[in-house]
């Protein structure tokens, strides 16, 4: 096995809870996580010095030398210019309702922060509060799995199931009044929990409120937050907030360490770290292209599949792409 990166971080776990089994299997898990980050890039920079590029005029053979740290840094850009350009949109709807001599403040975009945490059975761990804020110092009687590696992957499916059924009877609501970014964070112990900003006009907040509490009631979440934000100020303080950990500084050894882990996390359990409004239409474009096409060409005649397929295909694409694109806008 190949040693992780040689940090200190801060302590969060009581020596006596550092003795216990369950801790020596959190202690595992992340080498693991840290370990499959390490083999992917590994697989991804052999396939790369494998598979290169000829160039035609000069008749040389070129390799693509592969860097983690490189193109997360690409990632992380892409990931900030997604999340501010969706801010900047609804900015700019609010400016041109604002220009107008007979607008409704009900017309307006607010901004909402939400936090779905998973109840007390899927944290294997209890802490306490001190001064440097939160210590775990005792196993969780009330842990319902057997392993983490249970509860991470149960957890995840658990909330992405409530963000879900929320998103769908809210989108049924407002209809197109509505942008949001979501971001799936983890505790120290690894079990994820949920943050997303909502953007929708004044008039829907009290439905939408009601909807957050009766969904999350339903499910049995207790910790929750939703709080309303000024959209005049601290323009893109809601996608800073979440986006933190992808965006700060990769020359700390401890943040590239726990973002790798956190990279093996998402790759090992299929999680989806971030996502915003258009990479769900996407992300379907992309997924069912060849239906679709084939259903215009069996239904429309016209366009041909092959046509269909291009279209669907180039759509799929732009809308990942325009996003970053509108920031720069004007």
């Amino acid at each position: 096995m190949t040693k992780p990166i040689d940090v200190k971080p801060k302590t969060t776990f009581s020596k006596k809870l550092q003795e216990t089994k369950r801790y020596k299997e959190l202690s595992n898990l992340k080498n693991a996580y840290y370990e499959l980050s390490l083999s992917k890039e590994k697989k991804q920079q052999q396939y790369l010095l494998l598979n290169g590029f000829k160039n035609l005029n000069t008749n040389q053979f070129e390799n693509i030398n592969y860097s983690w740290e490189k193109e997360y840094k690409k990632y992380a850009k892409i990931v900030e210019q997604r999340a501010y350009s969706i801010e900047e949109v609804v900015r700019r709807e609010n400016e041109k309702l604002l220009s107008l001599d007979n607008y409704l403040n009900e017309d307006l975009f607010v901004k909402v922060f939400a936090t779905l945490t998973l109840p007390s059975e899927y944290h294997p761990f209890k802490s306490i509060r001190n001064k440097d804020g939160r210590m775990y110092v005792q196993e969780n009687p009330n842990f319902e799995f057997e392993t983490i590696e249970d509860s991470i992957k149960l957890g995840y499916q658990k909330l992405n199931k409530i963000f879900q059924v929320f998103y769908k009877r809210v989108k049924n609501h407002t209809k197109q009044d509505l942008y949001y970014i979501k971001a799936v964070e983890v505790h120290d112990t690894l079990i994820p929990h949920i943050h997303f900003v909502l953007f929708f006009k004044q008039k829907h907040y009290s439905k939408i409120e009601n909807l957050f509490y009766k969904v999350t009631n339903f499910y049995k979440i207790n910790q929750k937050e939703f709080e309303p934000s000024s959209m005049k100020s601290n323009l893109h303080s809601a996608s800073r907030y979440l986006i933190k950990y992808i965006i700060k500084d990769l020359n700390s050894s401890l943040f590239i360490y726990t973002t790798r882990l956190l990279d093996g996390l998402k790759r090992k359990n299929k999680i989806r770290v971030f996502i915003y409004t258009s990479m769900i239409l996407a992300y379907l474009l992309g997924y069912y292209g060849q239906d679709v096409s084939h259903y215009c060409e069996s239904n429309m005649g016209e366009p041909s599949y092959i046509h269909s397929l291009t279209i669907v295909t180039i759509l799929s694409i732009l809308l990942f792409i325009i996003p970053p694109i509108l920031i720069y806008k004007l």
